[in-house]
């Protein structure tokens, strides 16, 4: 609901104060790193904006370039978007240097093989980190990894989120690969994306 009607409505100033006056909250109650999984790339004003958001703030973050918002919830059927293509500009106009507090990742969407893979690829392009969410749920259950490595192996640049429902075939995948895994037991339960994979 919030990510199709609210989304879609959202204005370049309303990604740019909705990431400053995250971050700034974070500072307050002491939290100095963060990673931003941000999925309002409506347009590439949306994402300027929501990058210098982050950026005003002070705070170091990762900064996950995600999908756009639309009506159907399909971000592939979203107008004129630019996603993954604009990550190259972005790359280039915000990102140029390893030292700086804001870091480019990309903010894998799900869906198949033949839908994750191109904008796996744009990031690669730009030498940018990926992170998907895996495993989360029944949904997490359709051997995504196994698919995927079929086509084009797994490699080392990946962070795979959550993997409470991956099978022991796709353990060894990322295993092998070099990949890594982020975990967050409460949200996991929370959620109902099943039993951390602890």
């Amino acid at each position: 609901m919030v990510r199709r009607m609210v989304g879609q409505a959202y204005t370049p100033d309303d990604a740019y104060a909705g990431n400053l006056s995250s971050a700034l909250s974070c500072i307050d109650v002491g939290v100095t790193t963060v990673l931003d999984w941000s999925h309002i790339h409506n347009t590439p004003a949306h994402s300027d904006a929501a990058i210098k958001g982050v950026q005003d703030s002070g705070v170091r973050a990762i900064f996950g370039y995600g999908t756009p918002q639309h009506e159907s919830g399909d971000w592939t059927k979203a107008p004129a978007h630019r996603y993954p293509g604009d990550i190259t500009r972005l790359r280039k106009q915000y990102f140029s240097t390893e030292d700086q507090f804001l870091t480019l990742f990309l903010a894998s969407p799900g869906g198949t093989p033949e839908a994750i893979l191109p904008t796996w690829k744009a990031a690669r392009d730009v030498g940018a980190r990926i992170m998907i969410h895996v495993g989360v749920g029944e949904f997490g259950r359709d051997a995504l990894l196994e698919r995927i490595h079929k086509i084009e192996p797994l490699r080392a640049d990946t962070t795979y989120i959550h993997c409470c429902t991956l099978n022991d075939t796709e353990w060894k995948l990322i295993r092998d690969s070099g990949g890594t895994v982020s975990i967050a037991g409460y949200v996991e339960m929370l959620m109902g994306h099943g039993n951390p994979p602890v």
